[in-house]
Order: C-alpha cells, then structure tokens, then sequence
C-alpha cells in the first residue's frame, strides 16, 4: 500500500504533479486551505469516488487540478496540474466560501502544532520539520524522536505532540505510564506497618563494632550559593510578571513619589 508524502500546501506554498494526499477529503481541504492563502475560489468540475478535478471558478481560466484514487487504497494522487491564472484578483471574488469545517480543522492543527511541518513517511512514522528548517524523525510507536527528548523523558517532545496532532493521536497516550495517576496510587497501595516499640533493640556501638558514623568529611565551597536550579531537557524558564508600581502623587506608572519628577 503507498502512502501520502504530502499532506497539504501549507501558507500559500503551491504543490505540483505526483504530490499525493491521505484520501479524498485530505486533498479537497489542502486545496481550500491553498486558495484562501491565494484568494481565489475554485469549483469542483468532476468528481467520483475514484477520481476529481478542480477548476477555477472564472470562466476560461486555465487553473486546473486532475487527481485520481490510487489503487487498493484511499491515497490521492495529483496527475495533471495547470498552476496558471489568467483572472485578475478582482474577478477571484468568493474565496472566502472555501473555508469549510474541514479547512478550518485544518488551519486549527497548524496552529496548535506550533508551526511544525508535519510529513507522514509511514505507518506512525513522520517527519516533522521546525521553523529553523531543522528535520526531525519521530516514531509514535516505539515512542522515539531524534531529537532524543522523548526518550530520555519518556514524556512527548514538542515534534512528537506535532506529529500525534497531525496523526489523531491522544498526547496522553505518549506518556510513560510511571507519570500516571495509577502508577503513583499502586506505590502506596500495600499496607505501611506501625513502628513497634525501640525498647529490646541493640545498641549503636554493638551494631557497628565501636566505629563511630560521621558526616562526610567536606567542605561548603567557596563563593555565593546558587539560587537557581539547573532546568531540565524540555523545561523553559517563564518570566514572572512584575508588579506594576504606581506613583501615589503622580497617578504614574513605573515609579513612586520619591522619585517622581513631574511638576505639582
């Protein structure tokens, strides 16, 4: 079975023959998504459950898509693509009508994928490709990236969550299941023992044979403690938000009476 290397043109980048797409409704969406970026409106010429062709709704206007079903399976293929308009923008009125549920549903995994470019290269293989142009690989499921993240947390990596998005794959899922709930309420789940009386047990000096236990023989080190932890793979440090401070005399923001300068 082949499977779809493009999945849609993407902020109004144009997509050529031979680019092929998840099913029927995958391709009409990632055109729609295309002519609202480019504001024009296209019609459906022909369509049947095996092929369809798109047009542009001006009359003698050569933009033209011919994709076919691939076959034994629901893959889309583009055979024939005429990428030529001979309309001016004023006569491309309409475009906004292509922003169906599916097209929208479309632009609201983009965005909340953070602006990754997500590729399905295989059965829950994916490559997803940053704002930087850096490529990663992702797995979703033997759980792995390339980036290493995923592995070493065991917890999805921002290119892991793109993919799982962009697949309909629960991010919950990804999670190792030493995170969850469960797990922390199974440690606790045996019966804790009271701690009987210390009267009867030996003592210390009998235990250790006369050697004495002391701390470890350290030094504090030199210079101020540090106040800040060393932050994780995957963690960011937010910004708290100041407190606004405002001048009692002045009415002013981002100082105070003592040091106000304003005239009375």
């Amino acid at each position: 079975m082949r499977k779809a290397r493009s999945s849609r043109p993407v902020s109004g980048r144009e997509v050529g023959c031979w680019n092929d797409f998840q099913n029927k409704r995958g391709f009409q969406a990632a055109y729609g998504l295309y002519a609202i970026s480019q504001k024009f409106c296209f019609r459906n010429a022909k369509s049947d459950p095996t092929m369809m062709i798109l047009k542009c709704c001006r009359t003698g206007c050569p933009w033209r898509v011919y994709a076919v079903r691939l076959k034994d399976c629901d893959v889309f293929e583009i055979r024939t693509y005429e990428s030529r308009h001979q309309c001016t923008i004023d006569e491309r009125g309409g475009y906004q009508h292509q922003a169906t549920a599916s097209v929208i549903g479309m632009l609201m995994r983009i965005k909340f994928a953070g602006g990754y470019e997500v590729t399905n290269i295989a059965d829950g293989e994916f490559e997803v490709r940053d704002k930087k142009g850096g490529s990663f690989h992702v797995k979703l499921a033997n759980k792995t990236c390339s980036c290493f993240a995923f592995q070493m947390l065991c917890i999805p990596c921002p290119h892991a969550i793109a993919a799982a998005l962009q697949s309909g794959v629960l991010v919950e899922t990804l999670v190792m299941e030493a995170y969850n709930v469960s797990m922390l309420r199974g440690a606790y789940q045996e019966r804790i023992v009271p701690v009987g009386d210390y009267s009867g047990f030996p003592e210390n000096d009998a235990i250790f044979n006369g050697w004495r236990l002391s701390p470890p023989a350290t030094r504090r080190p030199p210079g101020r403690p540090k106040k800040h932890r060393f932050f994780s793979r995957g963690e960011k440090l937010m910004k708290c938000v100041r407190r606004r401070i405002v001048c009692s005399r002045c009415k002013g923001l981002n100082h105070n009476k003592a040091t106000c300068k304003r005239p009375i």
